[in-house]
């Protein structure tokens, strides 16, 4: 096994992420499983466990990575907040500015709002998984529409907080600039929430087709 540390990427480096070859090896079955496996909805192989927490789909999990990226926003409006009070571009505070309040408002709001889709979001897969009835394709497409508007409309309500901080966001140790990037990072992963991978599949899945 060849553990390659070829994932140098911007943001995120705290998941120590790295890509792993195995060569010359034979790995049984019951080993390994294929993505499409784990990833679906109703072939997955926890679909009828005992415990409901392993019939849990693979979108909640990917939901319960949301929440991190939600509480970064919650604290980058607040750290916003402060600037409307403490930056002064040519000689004014920000705060009189009627395009800088609305901003931050627009962002508040939308916090908010990706609160309730999180919370709402969460209690129907978990409830679903508790009731015992296997998920089904349209289920999972439903769930994963919810997670992919929820990282989407944080990461969108994070640019427009940076572009209303100034070219101050935009040093290196900047906290709220960090976390915009761990956003966009997370937005394009492969198995949740990027959008060019999966808005047809859940589309699909949701008409029927």
């Amino acid at each position: 096994m060849e553990l390659i540390d070829d994932w140098h990427l911007a943001s995120m480096s705290a998941t120590g992420s790295i890509s792993v070859a195995i060569k010359d090896h034979f790995v049984a079955d019951g080993w390994w499983a294929s993505i499409g496996r784990i990833m679906s909805a109703d072939q997955h192989d926890g679909t009828f466990h005992a415990e409901p927490v392993y019939r849990y789909p693979a979108t909640i999990f990917s939901l319960s990575n949301s929440p991190i990226y939600l509480g970064a926003l919650l604290n980058a409006v607040e750290v916003g907040r402060e600037r409307l009070l403490t930056s002064q571009p040519q000689g004014h505070q920000r705060i009189h500015h009627p395009g800088a309040r609305m901003r931050c408002a627009e962002v508040y709001e939308a916090t908010q709002i990706m609160r309730f889709l999180r919370d709402g979001a969460l209690n129907e897969s978990v409830a679903r998984a508790k009731s015992g009835r296997p998920q089904t394709p349209a289920d999972a497409a439903r769930q994963g529409m919810h997670d992919l508007a929820l990282i989407h409309g944080i990461k969108d309500a994070f640019r427009k907080l940076v572009d209303g901080s100034g070219s101050s966001a935009y040093k290196a140790d900047d906290p709220v600039r960090r976390a915009q990037g761990d956003v966009a990072v997370y937005s394009t992963h492969a198995l949740g929430p990027d959008y060019d991978v999966h808005i047809d599949r859940h589309a699909r899945a949701i008409f029927g087709l």
